[in-house]
This record gives C-alpha cells, sequence and structure tokens, in this order.
C-alpha cells in the first residue's frame, strides 16, 4: 500500500533569539504562515540571516518555534521530537558515518527501527539502484567523491520513506559543475519518488531549477511565495525583482494607467491599480533590454565589454547606471564608450513597482497613513456638519431661509473637500498617499471658508452690518481653516512618529542578522596570520576567534570559530566564499 503524501503548514510561526552582543531579543523568523502542498517541491531562498534555515529547522524539530504551529499534514507537531517526526533531513555536511561502509550508512535509520534484515537488505538496495550507486554498497565514505557522498546522504534520508524530506543546503560543498548535476538528479529522485520537498538555499539558480514554488524569505519573513515564473516575471518588492536574477531600476512617476513616466519620456507599461502621480519604479532585466541608435530612452554608454555570446553593457540613464546584455552579437552593432543611444524594450518584458514596494516597512507605514487618512474626512466632515447645523440653526431661529442654504453649501464644500482628499495627486517630495492629508486640509480650507462667504455674503446674519457680516464669515473659516490644519499637522507628525518607530525596528532587525560564525580549518600560525590580514583588510569586525576544542581535525593544525560582524548582509555570501580561497585556510561550514 503506497504511504499517503502529507503536506506541511505553519501557522503564525515566531522564533525569537536573544543577541549575545546586545542582550536584546530579535526575530529570527516573524509570524510566517506557509501552505505547502503534499509531493510538491519547495525552495526556502533568501541571503544569508534571513531566516530560512531557522524556518527548515523547526519544520525538522531541532528548533522550537516561539509562536504559532507546525502542521504535518493534519497534526500538529510542535511537542514532537525530532524522532518522532515523520520527517528526514539531508545536512550540508553530509554527516556519514567515516567507519561505516555505503551500505551501513543508507541502512542505518533501518537498523534503528529494527526492522528484519531481509527487509533492511532489499530496501537499501532499492535505494541505492535509485541513487545509481549499485555496486559500491561495501565502499567507505572517504572512497567516495563528494557527489556520491551526497547521493548517500539523500539515499539514507529517503530510505525510512519519511512524509517530508528536508534539505539544508545540501550542494555547497560541492564544485559549480557537479552542484548542476546533482541538482538535476535530485529533481528526477523527488518526482519519481513523489516526496514532499522542503529545500534551503540562497543559490538562485538552484530555486529555479528545482522548484514547483519558491518562498522567499528576507528580515525573518516571507516577501513572496509562487512558482519561478511569477517570482521572475511578477515580483511583489524590489527586493524580489534584485534578489531573483538581475534588475535595473529607473524612478519615474505614474502619468495615467498604464503609462509611467521618466523624466520627459511616456513608457507603455502595466501599472495596475497605481494612481496617477504615484512614485514608482520600472524594472528592466538586463535579457529584455536592447541598445539602439533610436528608440524610447536616451543613454550614453560607460561600458562596453565582449564575454563571447554575449556584449555586456553599462549606460547611463540620467543619473542611474543600467546594464544590459545583447546576445548573438557578431551580426550586430557594436557600441563603445562614449557613444550615445537609446534603450528599447518589448511590452510586457519590463514593469512597474510602485515605490512603497521598494523598502518592505514602507507597506507597513502606508497602512497608518490610510488609517489617520481615512480619520481625518470623518473628522473633516463632522466638523463641517455641526457648523453646519449651527449656522443653520441660528438662520432659523432668526426665520431667515439663508440657514438651509449655508448648511447645504458647507456641507457640499466637505464632501468635494473629501473628494479632492482621495484623488489629488502628489505634492512635491510627499507620496502620494502621504500628501493626501494636507491636500485635503487646503481643499478643505478652501471650500468650507469660501462657501460660507458668497452664501453670507449675500444673505447677511439679520441684526448686523454688512461688514460685521463678512467679518464673522472670515473668523469662521480661519476657525475652519485652523482646526483642518492642526488635524493635519497631527496626522502627519503621527505618521513621521510611525515611520521613524518602523525603520528603527527594520534597523534592529537587519543589525542582528549580520552577525555570522563560521568554522574554519587553518595550516599553523601562517592561516591564522592570513585569516586576520583578510579580515582587517575587508573592513569587517572580528567580534571573536576562539579555538574549537569539539571539532575533529583532519589535517590541519588548528581549528577556529570566527564570528564576524558584517556591514552588509548581501555581502555575506561573498565573504564565505573569499575564505576557500584563502591560502592555508579551509573554509568549512557555517554554523
Amino acid at each position: 500500500m503506497e504511504k499517503q503524501k502529507k503536506g506541511v503548514r505553519l501557522e503564525h510561526i515566531s522564533k525569537i533569539y536573544n543577541d549575545p552582543k546586545t542582550g536584546k531579543e530579535f526575530y529570527a523568523v516573524q509570524d510566517t504562515t506557509l501552505d505547502i502542498e503534499p509531493g510538491t517541491f519547495v525552495t526556502l531562498l533568501g541571503p544569508s540571516g534571513c531566516g530560512k534555515t531557522t524556518t527548515l529547522r523547526m519544520i525538522a524539530g531541532f528548533e522550537s518555534p516561539d509562536e504559532g504551529e507546525i502542521y504535518l499534514g493534519d497534526e500538529a507537531i510542535n511537542e514532537l521530537t525530532p524522532n518522532k517526526r515523520d520527517t528526514a533531513m539531508v545536512f550540508q555536511s553530509y554527516a556519514l558515518f567515516p567507519h561505516y561502509n555505503v551500505f551501513d550508512n543508507v541502512a542505518y535509520g533501518l537498523k534503528l527501527r529494527k526492522l528484519p534484515k531481509e527487509e533492511i537488505h532489499r530496501k537499501v538496495m532499492e535505494m541505492l539502484e535509485l541513487v545509481e550507486l549499485s555496486g559500491m554498497e561495501n565502499r567507505l565514505t572517504n572512497q567516495l567523491s563528494g557527489g556520491q557522498q551526497q547521493r548517500v546522504a539523500l539515499a539514507r534520508a529517503l530510505v525510512v520513506e519519511p512524509s517530508v524530506l528536508l534539505f539544508d543546503e545540501p550542494l555547497s560543498n560541492l564544485d559549480a559543475k557537479l552542484r548542476i548535476s546533482m541538482r538535476t538528479e535530485i529533481r528526477r529522485i523527488q518526482q519519481k519518488v513523489g516526496i514532499t520537498a522542503i529545500y534551503v538555499t540562497h543559490d538562485q539558480a538552484e530555486a529555479m531549477s528545482l522548484s514547483d514554488q519558491i518562498i522567499i524569505m528576507n528580515g525573518g519573513v516571507v516577501e513572496q511565495m509562487g512558482t519561478p515564473q511569477e517570482t521572475y516575471y511578477s515580483p511583489k518588492s524590489a527586493f524580489v525583482a534584485d534578489f531573483i536574477g538581475e534588475a535595473n531600476f529607473l524612478k519615474g512617476t505614474v502619468e495615467k494607467h498604464d503609462v509611467m513616466k521618466i523624466g520627459e519620456v511616456s513608457i507603455p507599461v502595466k501599472t495596475g491599480d497605481m494612481a496617477a502621480g504615484s512614485a514608482c519604479k520600472l524594472v528592466l532585466r538586463p535579457e529584455s533590454v536592447t541598445l539602439r541608435d533610436s528608440g524610447i530612452l536616451p543613454c550614453k554608454v560607460i561600458y562596453s565589454c565582449f564575454m563571447g555570446s554575449y556584449q555586456s553593457y553599462h549606460v547611463q540613464v540620467k543619473d542611474t547606471i543600467v546594464k544590459l546584455e545583447e546576445y548573438n552579437p557578431k551580426n550586430k552593432k557594436i557600441y563603445q564608450v562614449g557613444d550615445d543611444a537609446f534603450l528599447n524594450f518589448e511590452e510586457g518584458t519590463v514593469f512597474a513597482l510602485w515605490k512603497g514596494a521598494i523598502d518592505p516597512p514602507m507597506e507597513k507605514i502606508l497602512d497608518y497613513v490610510q488609517g489617520w487618512s481615512d480619520l481625518a474626512i470623518v473628522i473633516r466632515l463632522i466638523i463641517a456638519t455641526l457648523l453646519g447645523c449651527l449656522i443653520g440653526l441660528e438662520r432659523i431661529a432668526k426665520r431667515h431661509n439663508a440657514g438651509i442654504r449655508t448648511f447645504a453649501l458647507v456641507s457640499l464644500g466637505a464632501a468635494a473637500s473629501t473628494a479632492l482628499n482621495v484623488k489629488l495627486g502628489m505634492l512635491p517630495g510627499l507620496d502620494a498617499d502621504v500628501s493626501r492629508i494636507p491636500a485635503g486640509v487646503i481643499s478643505g480650507i478652501g471650500f468650507l471658508g469660501a462657501g460660507t462667504i458668497l452664501v453670507t455674503g449675500r444673505n447677511q446674519i439679520k441684526g448686523l452690518t454688512t461688514a460685521a457680516s463678512l467679518w464673522v464669515c472670515s473668523a469662521m473659516g480661519m476657525v475652519i481653516g485652523a482646526g483642518y490644519l492642526f488635524i493635519g499637522i497631527v496626522c502627519f507628525a503621527l505618521i513621521m512618529i510611525a515611520n521613524r518607530i518602523l525603520q528603527y525596528l527594520s534597523q534592529s532587525v537587519e543589525e542582528h542578522s549580520r552577525y555570522i560564525s563560521i568554522y574554519l580549518e587553518v595550516e599553523k600560525l601562517k592561516g591564522v596570520v592570513k585569516l586576520r590580514k583578510y579580515i582587517a583588510e575587508t573592513g569587517y569586525e572580528l567580534v571573536s576567534m576562539n579555538k574549537s576544542k569539539e571539532k575533529t581535525l583532519l589535517a590541519s593544525d588548528v581549528a577556529l570559530t570566527v564570528v564576524l560582524d558584517l556591514k552588509n548582509t548581501m555581502e555575506h555570501q561573498n565573504v564565505l566564499n573569499a575564505f576557500n580561497n584563502l591560502e592555508y585556510v579551509n573554509y568549512l561550514e557555517e554554523i
């Protein structure tokens, strides 16, 4: 009987750690909700420190969530230990037993389950055939290549028939060609077995080639989940657009529906529901842009390099550098540095991102903006209605029909003010959404003041002179204007305070994600000197460098655990890769 496939569901999962340097708590994963379908291959993708490995370890049971629930199928598994969960993990370092041969490594989990010897032998041999290691069952693991060791680790995880297979960057220790070969094998085996797989990587190419769904994480939260095609062609934020593949960003504004303006040039591009006047960015993929003598956007070539299959260009559009690649350049015009040209692209190959999508905290800020904007509208209507009622009652009490007209015009002014507040475009230096509050204040003063003066100018208040009537109306307009201005200032101040708080929180999370611990094996003191020199040259702060006692040394003389404070989390992987190229230093793993 075939084993039932199970999915994984995370409901509002959070993991909180304590920063040993500052003593403050921070979210490694925050309020994450995911629903992974049975039998799918899902990749958790993101830069180092984004929370992807922490999420995987919580699913495996190596970490416990501080908030939320994890479900395997319909079963809550928060309280289950790793060996009680129906999951298996393939580790980055393989974690094979060096004193066991291939057969015994693969059979280890089955022996723990105390299955009959005949059944163990049958299952192991079937699994070795699946991973194409038949005939190697008697070899020791140190007699295998890196790719073969990874296949043994995969076979050991699959042989126990888990419902969910977890991968923690399993190909990071392999060379480039072997990585491409192994990711093809992993996908083939997953599809053949039909198992649910969750894969962690920072490599975009791996994620694109392996996945049914990609989950992109940043700063402990999920930025986007979708198919490889969706995340590449329809990113929801600038971070996703820039992290998946390469992207150029050009600042502009929405001129009208599906038309964006950059400088004086109008460009047809899908703008969705972005309002006219909204600040946005045009996203250009290098392969979607061509360089011609005439076209859409004027530019100047500042870099031109022949790369064999394509010509690489860097061009300047106003104050922005755009990178592009012209494939099959042999029969095309080659532009040289200093040449003037035009960027061209087909409609549908570029897209616009709302400015709020550039920085994730801005989305939260604009929630505050919208809330206070709505409150300002309500308060404005209430004030206008009360003033209209007071004027109307005063006029009715004196048996004069001007009160009814006054009330009607004041109400009309409030309605017009509200309409302008919603529709008005961007004021200089402000987002369109933020500008609606002061814009509504200005329009409110104008409409209500003018409406009141027009009415009472023709129908002076009984018992008062015309001059006195106008003086009363002017004072009333000033009071109304001052009230609206006060509301606008308070709302705007609250928005700015919320902005500062959210920026501080965002920076705090980013700061806490900068620290990395790396396990290295170093050859004698020469390696230590080289290591310290490299760290000093790169400008990164060395938090600590401790001799590792718990690690087993192979051919090296010193084992170190190094903790670095990175200035930019995007350079994290570059730093790790650089350790591989240092003389006398062998970078083994990130802790």
